[in-house]
């Protein structure tokens, strides 16, 4: 049987600096190896309740894209329920993608869709974005035509 080989806490200490790049570098700096993991945790990482929590008050920013949006949604979802397997957790994941939406249309015409993933959510949300932008902006011609001619009685319509 083969020789098991374990690091002494010097040596994991000095493989985990090693392994840290760009601006993660700064938290090697830590006496042991369990105070280096807490800075990496702590400058860039989220606990489980913090992801949790963050998700319970999450809502998606107008300036956000759906995209943008999914991406937020997709990570704080695999912190938060990781241990999930992975049907539940792609379920989850669509449920949350909705329901942190503020457009109530959307958020009925996702469910109506019934996507199988995130990215058919996020294009089905795209799609009825579209369309509701150019119903949107007809209805404001319109709108502008009436306001035009209501404005001015000498105008004759012609049909």
């Amino acid at each position: 049987m083969g020789r098991v080989c374990q690091w002494t806490p010097e040596v994991q200490l000095l493989h985990l600096r090693e392994a840290l790049n760009s601006t993660a570098r700064d938290c090697g700096r830590g006496e042991n190896v369990a105070a280096v993991v807490n800075c990496v945790r702590q400058r860039f990482g989220l606990t489980v309740r913090e992801a949790r929590t963050k998700l319970n008050s999450l809502k998606r920013d107008y300036k956000t894209t759906l995209k943008e949006h999914a991406i937020i949604v997709e990570r704080l979802v695999g912190i938060a329920y990781g241990n999930l397997p992975y049907h539940d957790r792609q379920t989850m994941l669509i449920d949350q993608f909705c329901s942190t939406l503020c457009n109530a249309g959307l958020q009925r015409h996702l469910l109506a869709v019934n996507a199988d993933n995130l990215d058919e959510a996020v294009r089905a949300g795209n799609e009825y974005l579209g369309v509701t932008t150019i119903l949107s902006n007809r209805d404001t011609q319109m709108r502008q035509i009436a306001e035009d001619t209501s404005a001015s009685p000498n105008t004759v319509l012609r049909t």
